[in-house]
């Protein structure tokens, strides 16, 4: 009869276990697997990455068996990677300039495409890769159309990949599908543009607002049409003062309403629509420069961001919950790294030297509770409230709802009774009845000793 009871008595706080540490709290923990030169990852120094839409991870950069054996210049290359296998594809151009630049970006139709610069010329070459054919070709209609500007930046909207272009007078937008290229409009400035970079691209909603890095800011609509060039009453701080920002950092979209984040000195920003006008939130929190530097992947209501940590860096991947940024994963790298990722919510590649790091966030429900106990025993006082025992560090209730811990002290004549090395906890109507080595002991729901 001792036996079963025993047995009993484990099986049940088994089960009260499970039940204890399987309270969902919308957590993730992560989950890593590494690849070099070993598996087959053969590029010393990436450059740029992306995923197709097939799946396949496609990295740029530097060729390290070439930089092994070859004194000079190393040659750059392109990688495909499934999952678990590399596969080495060259560019099947020769140039005269050295490749000091490239990037990988996606064409939303189906594709990607490959953009290369050359020495310190700010103009690039651009390349069309058939994902399925694996067949890379120069996209002429590119070279045509930027011949007599200076540089140009690309976004998404939807299913199509677009392009921003400056010129001295006048900023171009146009829409690339392809080896093809489509001019969809043109705004002149107010005076002649000696900063002919771009300095960031947002979408939201169905508009586009572009910030040169010049103190110009424009405003597109969906269909890639300028709408008009941004002025100082375009944005409003929370005094009710108009100013014009210096930068555009960041922004996203919750439940339809659209946020962002100009400069530091200023909290959060909501784009009113009726209006038209940014307007600075009241009491918003400022984005913390020691946090935000410098935003490297966006994703459903997620962002991640780089840190530098003298010649380290810290990737912090955030959820975006209540208008705020909630820390979620945080990954170091030794050194610069280059992301990647299909859905920021669950995975991330982190490539930096010869290293493929594959992250994956698991969501769990599991949440750990009185961490580096020894626990013997536990029971349940109510929906969500548990009673748990340790061997020698006291008793406890938790609730699973809250996260929160409290230590029971169990009263005997006024005075705190220390009860260790239980054996178990045992409810009986509104009594709680447990022992030590040498002792029984029953006390009431308020845990005083009866």
């Amino acid at each position: 009869m001792l036996k079963k009871t025993i047995l009993f008595l484990f099986l049940y706080n088994f089960i009260f276990i499970a039940e204890v540490y399987s309270q969902n709290i919308n957590s993730s923990k992560l989950k890593k697997i590494e690849f070099t030169s070993f598996n087959g990852y053969n590029i010393s120094n990436p450059i740029s990455s992306i995923y197709d839409d097939k799946g396949w991870l496609w990295i740029l950069g530097e060729n390290k068996l070439t930089s092994e054996f070859v004194i000079g210049d190393r040659e750059i290359i392109l990688q495909r990677f499934d999952g678990n296998n590399f596969f080495t594809l060259q560019i099947p151009y020769k140039f005269k300039n050295k490749i000091t630049r490239g990037g990988l970006f996606k064409n939303k139709k189906g594709g990607l495409y490959l953009k290369l610069w050359f020495n310190h010329n700010s103009k690039a070459q651009l390349f069309f890769i058939d994902v399925e054919t694996l067949h890379i070709e120069k996209v002429l209609a590119y070279d045509n159309f930027i011949k007599n500007r200076h540089t140009d930046l690309y976004y998404y909207l939807e299913d199509t990949t677009r392009i921003i272009v400056t010129h001295e007078e006048k900023l171009f937008s146009a829409e690339l599908d392809g080896l093809k290229i489509k001019m969809i409009d043109s705004i002149k400035y107010d005076k002649p543009n000696k900063s002919l970079f771009i300095q960031s691209i947002k979408t939201f909603g169905d508009n586009i607002i572009a910030k040169l890095e010049s103190e110009d800011f424009f405003l597109l609509d969906g269909t890639g049409k300028f709408i008009k060039r941004l002025t100082k009453n375009d944005f409003i701080d929370a005094k009710g003062n108009p100013f014009l920002p210096k930068y555009l950092n960041n922004n996203f979209t919750l439940n339809g309403e659209h946020y962002f984040y100009f400069d530091f000195s200023h909290g959060q920003f909501k784009y009113n629509t009726k209006t038209k006008i940014f307007e600075e939130q009241k009491n918003s929190k400022k984005l913390d420069n020691s946090l935000f530097v410098s935003p490297i992947a966006h994703g459903v209501n997620t962002a991640a961001f780089q840190i530098k940590n003298n010649t380290a860096f810290t990737i912090n991947v955030y959820n975006i919950i209540n208008k705020s940024y909630q820390l979620q994963n945080q990954i170091n790298v030794d050194k610069y790294p280059i992301v990647s990722f299909r859905d920021l919510r669950k995975d991330l590649v982190v490539l930096s030297e010869n290293k493929l790091e594959l992250y994956f966030f698991e969501n769990t429900k599991i949440k750990t509770f009185l961490k580096g106990k020894s626990i013997r025993a536990i029971n349940q006082l109510s929906a969500n409230r548990f009673i748990v025992t340790t061997d020698s560090e006291g008793f406890y209730e938790v609730d699973v709802e809250s996260g929160i811990e409290k230590e029971i002290q169990f009263k005997n004549k006024e005075k705190t009774q220390i009860i260790q090395y239980p054996r178990d906890i045992i409810l009986k109507d509104s009594l709680i009845i447990t022992n030590d080595i040498g002792n029984i002991f029953i006390s009431d729901k308020n845990y005083t000793i009866l």
